[in-house]
């Protein structure tokens, strides 16, 4: 599986709302596989859809001088988003990727599984690849982690099937090309998105990011495409209290 691409380059060459967006929620990624708070991890995925959204260039209203006001940008994160337009790169995020594996990032990548699963299978089974995750799923042994059954490894399966049919997951700012529109809101009002511009699989992968979304997309895609029904996260694993 190839390495999630990182963003490195120079302030003159800009950065996108959507690669910023993509960092910030990477960053809420890694924190929550870390075991961080999960305010820390939501406050990152909240402004990495702020930015996501947002109508003008960030990065360069940071460079002109008159930052934006994002929502649920405090001051701390106000100042990472202006270290990231100005440079490029964001030192943060470049401390939390030497701190997580490639491989549990790329586990990301296979549809319905999240940083909690991730987590749990790094920590019960010492899974910490998508070749890793393969191999148990096949075997059977995700079964034997409280909460995950056969079910789970069935959809694993399919999830890394799928991924590889696609190959590299789209960035999102890199699906809104192929789309008429993202989401409007966690409403999902635009039903634009349902007109399947995209391949199914692929277009599975575009919105994987969009959470509040997925449930309705994956079950109009899934019955488009006749496959077995997404697997997610929230029901293949347990509560975790914390």
């Amino acid at each position: 599986m190839p390495r999630p691409r990182t963003v490195s380059r120079s302030a003159n060459a800009g950065i996108s709302n959507g690669e910023m967006a993509r960092v910030f929620r990477e960053i809420g990624d890694m924190l929550e596989i870390l075991g961080e708070v999960v305010y820390k991890s939501v406050a990152y995925r909240r402004v990495a859809d702020a930015v996501e959204r947002y109508p003008d260039d960030v990065a360069a209203l940071y460079r002109r001088g008159t930052p934006p006001r994002i929502p649920g940008a405090g001051e701390a994160l106000s100042a990472k988003l202006a270290e990231l337009a100005e440079t490029g790169s964001l030192g943060y995020h470049d401390r939390l990727r030497a701190q997580v594996p490639d491989g549990l990032l790329a586990m990301l990548r296979i549809p319905g599984v999240g940083p909690r699963t991730v987590k749990l299978l790094h920590a019960e089974l010492g899974i910490d690849s998508v070749e890793a995750l393969r191999a148990a799923a096949e075997d059977g042994r995700l079964r034997g982690v409280k909460g995950l059954s056969q079910r789970t490894e069935e959809n694993v399966l399919a999830g890394i099937a799928r991924l590889e049919r696609v190959g590299s997951r789209l960035l999102l700012h890199e699906g809104m090309l192929k789309v008429n529109s993202v989401v409007a809101d966690n409403r999902g009002e635009n039903r634009e998105l349902f007109d399947l511009t995209l391949d199914p699989a692929e277009l599975t992968n575009v919105v994987e990011g969009h959470r509040d979304v997925q449930r309705e997309l994956h079950a109009r895609l899934f019955e488009a495409i006749g496959g077995p029904p997404p697997f997610y996260e929230g029901e293949a694993v347990a509560p975790v209290k914390r």
